[in-house]
């Protein structure tokens, strides 16, 4: 998003047409990919980092009432980036690792929702009876 209170919010799109490096979704979104030996997926991976998003911060400055990041000021942005094999490879890299923490993510989720299921069964089990508690001893 280019405007308002999401600037800065990023999405990986597969490059679909190879007419267009950027184009213009709507006022508020923008499609942007790599060319000139720029991988789109390392672009990607580039706009998500901390570093990236801090310098969206500075190109918009402060003070502003209705931040706007367009893209006449996105030509504000200068990105070194490696030779096409190592943006490959980094890529690579990093989608195997982000694959691992999704996985990982979405186990906890199930876990994490399998055990409010529980409590829930549980305190229903208990306030209607299901379950005596009148002898257990509080610590």
């Amino acid at each position: 998003m280019n405007r308002g209170g999401s600037i800065g919010k990023v999405c990986y799109v597969s490059d679909f047409d190879d007419n267009f490096s950027y184009f213009v979704i709507n006022p508020q979104v923008t499609y942007i990919r790599g060319k000139n030996g720029l991988l789109s997926k390392f672009l990607y991976y580039i706009s998500i980092s901390n570093i990236f998003q801090c310098g969206i911060d500075l190109v918009l400055g402060h003070g502003s009432t209705f931040p706007f990041l367009g893209l006449s000021n996105m030509g504000d942005f200068e990105i070194v980036f490696p030779v096409t094999i190592e943006q490959q490879q980094i890529v690579e890299y990093l989608d195997k690792e982000t694959t691992k923490i999704d996985s990982t993510i979405e186990k906890e989720t199930q876990r994490i929702n399998l055990l409010k299921e529980y409590r829930q069964s549980l305190i229903s089990n208990v306030v209607t009876g299901k379950v005596d508690v009148r002898d257990e001893v509080v610590v």
